[in-house]
């Protein structure tokens, strides 16, 4: 029971660091409760985000199934003493709702925003071309700096299609999230520079085609950490913590909130949730309310309550 358990969290871990490192996405992790856990399971752990309109969404979960599956299915193996026993069974995934995440929590009024980790295209570059000047040139240089960038590993893409105009192109690759875009045109080629725009809005730079893949690469690591960073203090400005539901429980209904409360493990006081359309959406490490969020009995546990998806 205990290596199972033991990889119950290991995986709800490497779930974490999926959603931090790679999908930039600020969670939450806990135990579910006994209503919420998986039915049959002896306990659900859940990593939680929060979207930017205050729901949570579930990210995926990690089981200890114990021996009722294996008793269920009459699943047993041949020990060390060589005697037949039922092992402890683990589950854990994760789902698609990840992409759906990733939209709600960087996407703004231009479109997709997408983390350099995870981005299919990190790189795009635009050639600028004008009539009086050898194309050519253009796209010489800007097939050397694409060359230079995939020896990084950076996964990069030249769009020369001359049928659409640079502004064109420059909404169509803000629309699909790519990280950043280079463009390259006569006057750049002249001064040795190219013109880096991100997609984050950090800034435009003009930076010397002798530095540019260096300062790409330490760009694309900026992007990463600005993102997360961005979205956790989003997420703990949504943050509030509630003494009494009947308090704080209309107030889930605005947009942006979700609750820090504390809570006696008591399942109907749990229930009382359901007439706010909300949940326990898993119960904390932490012990700051010394409450019950309705009873108003001591806690023994502090909760994230919030509407979910």
């Amino acid at each position: 029971r205990q290596e199972a358990h033991e990889e119950v969290e290991m995986m709800l871990q490497e779930y974490v660091k999926l959603a931090h490192n790679y999908l930039a996405v600020p969670v939450f992790t806990g135990k579910k409760t006994d209503h919420e856990k998986f039915p049959g399971a002896e306990l659900t752990m859940t990593y939680e985000a929060v979207m930017p309109d205050g729901k949570a969404l579930q990210m995926g979960t990690s089981h200890l199934l114990s021996q009722s599956f294996a008793h269920a299915f009459d699943m047993k193996f041949q020990d060390r003493d060589e005697k037949q026993s039922y092992p402890y069974l683990t589950s854990w995934g994760t789902t698609t709702r990840l992409i759906g995440a990733l939209v709600m929590a960087h996407g703004d009024q231009k479109g997709l925003v997408l983390p350099p980790q995870i981005a299919p295209i990190q790189v795009v570059i635009i050639p600028i071309f004008k009539s009086g000047y050898d194309s050519t040139t253009i796209i010489a240089a800007a097939k050397n700096l694409h060359d230079e960038l995939k020896k990084q590993n950076i996964r990069v893409l030249i769009d020369d299609e001359e049928s659409q105009t640079p502004g064109s192109k420059f909404f169509k690759w803000e629309l699909k999230g790519v990280p950043v875009r280079i463009e390259l045109g006569p006057k750049d080629i002249e001064n040795k520079q190219a013109v880096v725009v991100d997609r984050i809005g950090l800034g435009k730079r003009f930076i010397p085609l002798s530095d540019l893949v260096d300062q790409i690469v330490e760009l694309l690591t900026t992007i990463q950490t600005t993102l997360f960073a961005a979205a956790q203090e989003k997420v703990q400005g949504m943050l509030r913590k509630g003494d009494k539901l009947a308090e704080f429980g209309p107030l889930l209904e605005n947009d942006g909130i979700f609750y820090q409360a504390g809570w006696c493990k008591d399942a109907a006081c749990e229930d009382q949730l359901k007439q706010y359309k909300a949940s326990i959406r898993c119960i904390r490490e932490t012990h700051e309310c010394a409450t019950c969020f309705y009873c108003g009995k001591e806690s023994t546990d502090d909760v994230l309550v919030a509407r979910s998806y």
